[in-house]
């Protein structure tokens, strides 16, 4: 048969963001909690004991476990070794959890133990079985790997492609190819297209098979580096998708600012002036407080977008840093020993120009574009906010007026009611009303009247 290999081997790499862009207390252990779900039960390092470490840069975690934790598990070196069996057969395998900064990175790792006898590559849909529930929110890679039977004359590319489909199933036609130590490298992605969840709707695999059962030894020196190179990659996605949600939000909030702006300029006559009838000046102020409200939440996800363009930049030149250090280790290992085959990854090259080229790029033009909206936002809160203030000093100025008119007839009503009551004789007892009929309160009632009737229409027009 064509599809058979020795030793298939899955292992897949899992990424967790442990503390990502102004995340509360609660979150990071959150974070911390989801990670640790990926091992086994009661194997686990608390957040406390990972503050005691010493390079945060990269942990080895099962190191840091109390040794009396330790007895019920066989742990090596940071591997978490376990045996298991699949389908009738024996596979082996091992846990490798460690921390890279701000973020988690988990290596499982299982294969068929049996040296002597090749199967099929369907056989790694077996293996997933065992690896599928490994998860983390900034998404994962699949490695496959196997040795190929002595004078295989099959396809490669075929290979390869019945190896990702027994994996996941798809069409998987175009394929990225290369070299490592001699080993024959396939490299199948499809990118996410809406970017609502990255880590589910990113595939990648890398397919390595390799020609001897020793080179594939040595290339398994390589794992860390591969840890931290899969690390930054799955991170620039994640920070893409986190842009690409960004931005969302933002277009929906710049086409509610437009929409305020045209309602205010509604208000405007064609000579300029606004004419604010019934309760138009509460819905300008309405406006306003949407707006001072929105002015700080569109400010906060502009800057985001800054802090995601210079993230990007970041991890993008680490990772071209990761994979010139793959390529340089493996060319040494290729001086040291003779047996090793040549090395070209060209291929992960492709990635760094789409980072390069479209992501950096749209995250720089999105960020551009809707910073406007920031000026046009302040515009219309200060606009707003102006005519509110005149509209306010109308008001009082009126109120004034009003205050100022009626305490004029108040006064000349008193002046009068004084003047004349000298000449009336004083009233005998409360019960005595016989003053209303008389000049003085008829008199007043005269010079006041006109005042107080100006004063209730007023109010009542206000």
């Amino acid at each position: 048969m064509n599809d058979l290999i020795y030793y298939p081997t899955l292992d897949v790499f899992v990424y967790q963001l442990r503390d990502g862009l102004g995340d509360s207390e609660a979150q990071v252990a959150e974070n911390h909690d989801k990670f640790w779900n990926n091992l086994p039960p009661k194997l686990h390092v608390y957040l406390e004991e990972e503050l005691a470490a010493e390079n945060p840069e990269y942990i080895k975690l099962l190191d840091l476990l109390d040794p009396k934790y330790r007895k019920p598990f066989n742990i090596k070196d940071n591997h978490l070794i376990f045996q298991d069996k699949v389908a009738d057969y024996q596979i082996g395998g091992y846990y490798y959890p460690v921390r890279l900064s701000d973020t988690y990175g988990l290596l499982f790792d299982c294969s068929v133990d049996d040296f002597d006898h090749p199967h099929s590559v369907t056989f790694f849909q077996k293996l997933k079985e065992k690896a599928s529930a490994k998860n983390g929110n900034l998404g994962k890679t699949w490695m496959l790997s196997g040795c190929l039977p002595a004078n295989f004359q099959a396809n490669l590319e075929d290979l390869a492609k019945a190896s990702a489909n027994a994996l996941i199933p798809g069409d998987w036609q175009e394929l990225k190819i290369g070299n490592f130590l001699g080993a024959t490298v396939f490299e199948v992605w499809k990118s996410p297209q809406k970017w609502e969840n990255v880590a589910e709707e990113n595939t990648h695999i890398l397919i390595f098979f390799y020609p001897a059962l020793n080179i594939m030894e040595e290339a398994a020196g390589f794992y860390g580096d591969w840890l931290r190179l899969l690390c930054v990659r799955n991170k620039i996605l994640w920070e893409y998708a986190y842009a690409e949600k960004t931005t969302r939000s933002l277009q929906a909030e710049y086409k509610s600012i437009t929409e305020n702006v045209a309602k205010v300029k509604s208000l405007y006559t064609e000579h300029g002036e606004v004419i604010l009838s019934g309760n138009k000046l509460q819905y300008l102020q309405k406006i306003l407080s949407e707006s001072i409200a929105t002015l700080s939440d569109y400010l906060r996800k502009i800057s985001d977008l800054e802090i995601i363009s210079l993230a990007i930049e970041t991890n993008l030149s680490n990772y071209q840093k990761y994979h010139q250090q793959i390529v340089q280790k493996a060319e040494q290992k290729q001086q040291e020993y003779g047996n090793l085959g040549d090395t070209d990854l060209g291929f992960l090259k492709n990635f760094s120009d789409i980072v390069e080229e479209k992501y950096k790029a749209q995250v720089a033009q999105d960020r551009a574009s809707l910073s406007v909206g920031l000026r046009i936002l302040e515009d219309l809160i200060n606009t707003v906010r102006g005519i509110i203030e005149i509209e306010q000093t109308k008001s009082d100025r009126t109120l004034d007026n009003t205050i100022a008119l009626a305490g004029i007839g108040l006064a000349i009503s008193g002046i009068t009611a004084t003047a004349i009551s000298t000449q009336q004789p004083p009233v005998a007892s409360y019960k005595d009303f016989s003053f209303v009929g008389s000049p003085t309160f008829v008199w007043s009632i005269v010079f006041s009247s006109p005042f107080l009737i100006i004063l209730i229409l007023r109010l009542l027009r206000r």
